[in-house]
């Protein structure tokens, strides 16, 4: 209904709830088209009746497609020999050596497993600690990793490479920043450099590891792993093999 206030002027909206109760209407609900409620006792002339148009579907949006994971291409078709490997080289060889320590059974009687048992047994346990905690958001299903037999034979090599990242001369952990960043983007399906940075806990993720590479490309071509920081430092390999003797002949006298 319509009501006028006492001087005439303003109008107001009302709406009979009860038969004795109304509700006076807000200002912004004020009606644009009405009707009588009784055409047949509306004693003037009524305009054509306007069409009612019904709102308009709105279409549901549409789910973004999901952004595909980037994936490093790990083909290799040729191993160069030391002096030769070129950056892009060494990270496939050390991302498929990381991987094959990963599923290869510990049953394989292969030099690698015999000569490096403390570095290969830390990668295992890094690993199964990451999988476990699950502190990292991938819900794809991982894609399984099956090594060729030259995958096996070329871990005895780049486990060296590895081991160069952390000399055993300096004290450190058993795998340093370095070591573990290279583990992580070895991991199936590849982690994001958000997801990493969770993992390890590390504001640049993405430039530990061009460090770590850098590392990789100067071992792997017979150059020292950190030229000009250390005057002395006892080679990595021979100082593992020897701490891994006393380790076995401890174990031996027990």
């Amino acid at each position: 209904m319509k009501k006028w206030t006492r001087r005439g002027r303003k109008v107001v909206y009302r709406v009979r709830r009860t038969p004795k109760h109304f509700e006076d209407l807000p200002e912004w609900a004020r009606p644009h088209l009405w009707r009588p409620l009784r055409e047949d006792l509306w004693p003037y002339e009524l305009p054509e009746p306007v069409p009612i148009r019904s709102m308009p579907e709105i279409p549901k949006p549409q789910v973004s497609p999901r952004k595909q994971r980037e994936e490093i291409d790990v083909t290799i078709t040729r191993y160069s020999p030391s002096g030769e490997i070129s950056r892009r080289e060494a990270e496939i060889r050390m991302i498929r050596f990381i991987r094959t320590e990963r599923v290869t059974p510990w049953t394989n009687p292969t030099a690698l497993r015999v000569g490096w048992p403390a570095v290969i047994a830390s990668i295992a346990e890094m690993i199964a600690s990451w999988d476990e905690a699950k502190t990292y958001p991938i819900n794809d299903p991982r894609p399984s990793w099956t090594p060729t037999p030259k995958d096996i034979a070329d871990s005895e090599i780049v486990v060296q490479w590895f081991c160069a990242l952390n000399p055993p001369a300096l004290g450190g952990p058993k795998i340093n920043s370095l070591q573990a960043v290279l583990i992580a983007r070895a991991n199936l399906p590849t982690p994001t450099w958000d997801e990493m940075a969770v993992l390890l806990d590390t504001d640049d993720p993405k430039g530990l590891y061009e460090r770590a590479l850098n590392v990789v490309e100067r071992v792997a071509n017979g150059q020292p792993a950190f030229p000009g920081v250390f005057r002395y430092i006892p080679d990595p390999i021979e100082e593992l093999r020897r701490r891994n003797r006393l380790y076995r002949e401890r174990a031996d006298s027990i």
